[in-house]
């Protein structure tokens, strides 16, 4: 598997082009059966951290909460163990939400204050894409379930 990356060039902080369009609705088609409710929720609390990382002038600040950005993804491993054991048909769509968090929410992508505000613009073009393809997914299982 190759390493996910928010960059094409690293150095020069060149944000992929497809991040927020084909890549993020990739990942939101993998993550389709994910409740709306729960990735409203996961996006929330990422908002919520974003707004104090805005404010963040120095590297040293951002340092500090830096631990807090990447409890997240412990949030991650709980909502995913739930959704499991309630709703093992859809635990495969879970496990792309948590598959996503640990290849963007860690220390050799959260260098810098801008790549957790690239890390969260990215979950939001994530959520409003998993819209239509949560919608998708239930109509398809609706009309399946219509021909038995």
């Amino acid at each position: 598997m190759t390493k996910q990356t928010f960059y094409v060039d690293q150095n020069k902080r060149i944000i992929d082009p497809e991040l927020f369009n084909k890549r993020a609705e990739e990942a939101a088609e993998k993550m389709a059966l994910v409740s709306t409710t729960q990735m409203r929720r996961v996006f929330d609390e990422l908002k919520r951290l974003k707004r104090r990382v805005e404010r963040i002038e120095t590297e040293e600040e951002f340092k500090k909460i830096l631990p807090y950005i990447l409890m997240e993804r412990s949030k991650i491993v709980y909502t995913v163990a739930r959704a499991r054991d309630r709703e093992k048909s859809k635990s495969k769509f879970y496990e792309e939400l948590k598959n996503l968090f640990e290849n963007y929410l860690n220390t050799d992508q959260i260098i810098r204050k801008e790549d957790y505000i690239n890390f969260c613009d990215f979950m939001e073009a994530i959520v409003s894409f998993h819209y239509e393809k949560a919608l998708e997914k239930k109509q398809e299982q609706s009309y399946r379930g219509g021909q038995k």
